[in-house]
C-alpha cells in the first residue's frame, strides 16, 4: 500500500484545490497519482494551513528511488522520519486511494471515505531544493480494508485534520487510531 491514489476533478472540492494551487503558478496532476507526480498537499507552518504543491516521494539518502510510504507505528523510531514527524505534518486530499487483491484475480478497488468529498491521508513532507516532497502514513489495515490488503493509509477524518496538522499530542494520538470504516467498490 498505497502505490496509487485518485485525485479526480469530477469532484467539485478538488477542482477548488486544484485551482488554489494553481493560483501560485504550479501545475498538478489529477487523475491517478503515481510517485514522482506533483500533488497539492496541506501544511499548517505556524498554525496557518494552506495548500501547497508538492512531489509525492521523499528522496532515499541510502538507495535509489522514492520512499512513498512509511510505516505510523515506527515512524517516530526512523531518522528519516523522526524530525519530519515532530513538526512537517501535512495532509494529502484524494477521491480515495487504490488497492489490489492479493488472490488469483488481483483485482483492483477504490477505497474512500462515505459521504465524505475528500479522503485524507496523513503524511510527512520536506522541504529540499525544489518542490517540497511528502510521504503517505500507513498503518494496519481496518476490518473495511483487510480482505483486500493488510496495510491502508492512515486516513485522517476532516475535523480532525487542523489537529493533525497542528498539535503533536493529538497527531501522536492520530497515528495509533484505527481509521473509520471506508467504501469499497471495484473499479
Amino acid at each position: 500500500m498505497c502505490g496509487r491514489y485518485g485525485f479526480s476533478i469530477d469532484e467539485q472540492e478538488i477542482r477548488r484545490i486544484v485551482r488554489e494551487v494553481e493560483q501560485s503558478g504550479a501545475e498538478v496532476k489529477t487523475g491517478e497519482i503515481f510517485p514522482g507526480n506533483t500533488v497539492p498537499i496541506l501544511i499548517s507552518p505556524g498554525g496557518n494551513p494552506r495548500l501547497i504543491p508538492a512531489v509525492w516521494g521523499l528522496q532515499n539518502p541510502w538507495r535509489k528511488g522514492l520512499v512513498i510510504n512509511a510505516r505510523a507505528e515506527t515512524a517516530s523510531q526512523k531518522p528519516m522520519f523522526r524530525g519530519l514527524l515532530c513538526g512537517q505534518r501535512c495532509l494529502v486530499p484524494s477521491s480515495g486511494f487504490y488497492e489490489w487483491t492479493h488472490d488469483e484475480a488481483h483485482v483492483r478497488c477504490h477505497c474512500r471515505q462515505p459521504g465524505e468529498p475528500l479522503t485524507w491521508m496523513a503524511g510527512l513532507y520536506d522541504r529540499g531544493e525544489g518542490l517540497p516532497r511528502f510521504t503517505i502514513l500507513t498503518t494496519a489495515a481496518n476490518f473495511s480494508i483487510a480482505p483486500i490488503h493488510d496495510r491502508m493509509p492512515l486516513v485522517i477524518p476532516a475535523r480532525e485534520g487542523l489537529n493533525w496538522l497542528n498539535d503533536s499530542m493529538e497527531a501522536s494520538f492520530l497515528l495509533g487510531k484505527e481509521p473509520a470504516a471506508l467504501s469499497v467498490r471495484v473499479v
